[in-house]
Formats: C-alpha cells, structure tokens, sequence
C-alpha cells in the first residue's frame, strides 16, 4: 500500500490504542539522531496527534508542545489563563498526554502572551516572576508535564524590559531545576543580550528552536550561536507555511549542520503524513 493511501486508512481508523499502527517511513532519516519536536495547536487538534506518527511501533517526536495557554494580567503582573479548548486537553483529555509520555515523549506547555499589559518581556522585578514562576510550577506539577515552551509574542505592554525573560527564566529554573524549559526564537535578540545577577536567557534555556519560516536555515539559526550553544539551537517548518520540500530542505540544515535543539514542526495535525513523509527523508 503507498503511502498516501495508508495514510488515508490510518486517519480513519486511529482513535484508540497508538502502538498498533507504523507509518512506513523512509529510512535515510532514521540513521541520524536528531530530536524532533511537534507545536500542537489545542484549538484545532488535540495533542494525541503527535501520537499518529510512528516508526516501528514507536513515536517519530520526541518532544509535543501543545500551543496554547496564554498570559493575562495588567501592569507588569502575569496570571496564566487557559481558554475552553486547552481546559478540556488538560483535564478531559489528560490521559493523551500520559500515553504519550509512557512512550517516551515529553509533553510541554507553551504559554503565549495575549493581547494584554503582561506577556513575558514585561516583567518589571523579580518578586512578580518568581510569583508567575510559581504558578506554571503548580501547573506543571498539576498535570503531570515536563516543562515550559515561552512564546513572547501580542502581548500590548506599556513597557518592556531588556532583562524581563533573563529574569523570569532565572526564577522558573530555580523552582523547577529538573523540567525543561525551552522557547521559539524569533525577534528577540535583545533579550540574549541582558541578564539578571549573572544569568542570561541563552544560559537558562535547554533548547530553542527559530520559527520565522521564510528564510534559509543556516540565516535563521546563526544569530543565535551568538548566545546559545550550539546543541541547543533548532529550526522550524510549518505545514501551514512551508512545503515540504522546503521543509525537507531545513530539516537537512539541522542534521548537517549539527544543531542539537533539532528539526521542529509547527501546526501538526491528524493529515500531516505525506508532508511529513517527505520533510523527514534526507534522501
């Protein structure tokens, strides 16, 4: 059976047990040893999609991030929020995530700024991040999940500050040392380069992958190896932005060029198979 006509058997009939069905991907990938990491957007799917892509009976992701929860407040002050489709993912839809990471894959949260006079560059002193620390701590702890992914974007803060995500990132490894921490990079350069009583954002991130999309790999990643080892950067393609050969073509940039944080695929969905089955071959 051809792929695409596999593909189109599995999307039917996958809704129960995620062991029982192997995408027979091409095998030149699965020679290398590249993390590969899926954004799951909650409002449009639920993060047992990550779980649909397999390779001899084992997941293809090693690492599911599921977009979004947001940041609201006001003045600097941040609360997490999660809107009706996130509640249900992590409370009716709980035990996706734990099938998920009895396989091996790390369930993260991404928390996205959202429109309002708070967002992650934003914090004005430390006893307002340690207090938003504490509240993803309780989250995460909460749920069961194995870190925090940062999304700095559309939030409509008064003022910003330079060293807020050194800040915030110190106080967030400080009550939650042995969970990931992890960000999409893109138009935050000044903010590798402050730091608060020694640390800097690069130093606390265990890994970080650029999402701008449009430009060649190799241009995307090298501002950042300026503040980041190398070995915890990585690149993104998108299915709703990037065909798959374009795709194919950044997840060999990483590969090649030995990026640690690996190949990231934002927006993956149920019927991603054939786009995936293309971006995944270094043939």
């Amino acid at each position: 059976m051809s792929l695409r006509n596999l593909s189109k058997a599995m999307i039917i009939i996958l809704s129960g047990n995620l062991n029982a069905y192997s995408t027979p991907w091409k095998e030149a990938d699965f020679e290398t040893n590249t993390r590969r990491v899926a954004y799951v957007e909650i409002n449009n799917n639920n993060i047992d999609s990550v779980g649909l892509y397999q390779k001899d009976g084992k997941p293809v992701f090693d690492i599911a991030i599921m977009f979004a929860a947001n940041i609201r407040g006001t003045e600097g002050k941040a609360d997490l929020y999660f809107n009706p489709q996130y509640d249900r993912q992590l409370h009716e839809n709980k035990s996706q995530i734990e099938e998920l990471q009895k396989q091996g894959v790390k369930v993260l949260m991404s928390v996205l700024n959202d429109h309002r006079d708070a967002g992650w560059s934003c914090f004005r002193n430390y006893e307002d991040a340690e207090e938003f620390a504490l509240e993803l701590k309780a989250s995460v702890e909460n749920y069961g999940l194995d870190g925090i992914e940062i999304d700095d974007e559309y939030d409509k803060c008064k003022q910003k500050f330079k060293n807020s995500l050194a800040m915030v990132t110190t106080a967030i490894k400080r009550v939650m040392p042995d969970k990931l921490l992890v960000k999409s990079l893109w138009s935050d350069l000044v903010y590798f380069q402050a730091d608060y009583e020694g640390h800097t954002l690069g130093q606390n991130l265990d890994m970080g992958w650029e999402m701008s999309y449009w430009a060649p790999c190799e241009v995307r990643a090298a501002p950042y190896l300026a503040y980041m080892d190398r070995s915890k950067i990585g690149v993104g393609a998108s299915t709703s932005m990037n065909n798959k050969e374009t795709a194919q073509s950044v997840h060999r940039c990483v590969v090649e060029g030995g990026y640690g944080g690996g190949f990231m695929v934002f927006n993956l969905g149920r019927k991603h198979f054939e786009w995936l089955d293309t971006a995944m071959s270094l043939d």
